[in-house]
């Protein structure tokens, strides 16, 4: 089964997430190249600094300074240590990093993915929408990660909503893409609960923990053709944007942190 995957150069959660799929499923798959997208935390194109002060506008300062540090922090870690970058896993796995790619739905990466014969496209937290040509360019498809339970947390940032509503389970979703938001049928979905004590960072690290099992779970399914693809309908959805100031002091207020 050909594979390309499509990613975002983050260094705090992703790489160490696609070394766990590689390790256990780079043997029983050909993984053709990884796209390597930049950062783009509000779903639209920004320039560093721009993002660096909408972080700050929305999430005060005290949350600016401490990102920034880890920012920091995994740019050295990166240089040093090979297995904490996304560059530095492919490197590790001798998988390709799709350097030209910086539209992926452009006419180029479409032929690329034909001439390659790919089966399955992977967004692992893409932050571009797929246009209904790629889409329909894999064999059987493209899957989608998202970090919530679906059909009712679609859209961005979906742990943030799911703690500020007081939920008492968490979810991630892994699902076939059609040409709306989070709406393809569902292949797989695995929840974690929230505890009392929660933050919004300990519920992502709970989030991501799953993100590689889901995949190489829903890829084991593909492969041996075991799918089973459910509804997510629309009936049952929720939509939720990114936060703003006030959905910050809002969570402050109900008793939850970052």
């Amino acid at each position: 089964m050909n594979i390309v995957i499509i990613t975002q150069n983050e260094h705090r959660y992703l790489p160490k997430t696609l070394d766990k799929i590689l390790s256990e499923t780079k043997r029983k798959y050909n993984y053709k190249g990884v796209v390597i997208l930049p950062i783009s935390p509000f779903g639209k194109k920004l320039s560093f600094w721009e993002k660096a002060m909408e972080v700050k506008n929305i999430f005060g300062w005290q949350f600016f300074i401490k990102e920034s540090l880890f920012f920091l922090k995994d740019k050295i870690k990166s240089k040093i240590f090979i297995g904490t970058s996304i560059k530095g896993v492919l490197k590790k796995y001798g998988i390709s990093h799709l350097e030209w790619v910086k539209d992926v739905n452009s006419k180029k990466f479409v032929e690329w993915n034909k001439e390659n014969d790919i089966d399955v496209l992977i967004s692992l937290s893409c932050n571009q929408i797929l246009k209904k040509e790629i889409l329909g360019t894999p064999k059987w498809g493209c899957l989608n990660l998202h970090g919530g339970k679906l059909p009712k947390y679609r859209g961005l940032m979906p742990s943030f909503w799911t703690l500020f509503n007081s939920e008492k389970e968490g979810a991630v979703t892994i699902f076939k893409m059609d040409e709306g938001i989070d709406s393809g049928e569902i292949i797989l979905q695995k929840t974690y609960p929230i505890e009392k004590n929660d933050r919004l960072s300990s519920i992502i690290v709970k989030s991501k923990a799953l993100v590689a099992d889901i995949t190489i779970e829903s890829l084991n399914l593909i492969s041996e053709g075991k799918e089973e693809l459910k509804s997510n309908p629309n009936s049952e959805m929720s939509y939720f944007g990114f936060p703003t100031r006030e959905d910050i002091i809002e969570l402050k207020k109900r008793g939850k942190q970052f």
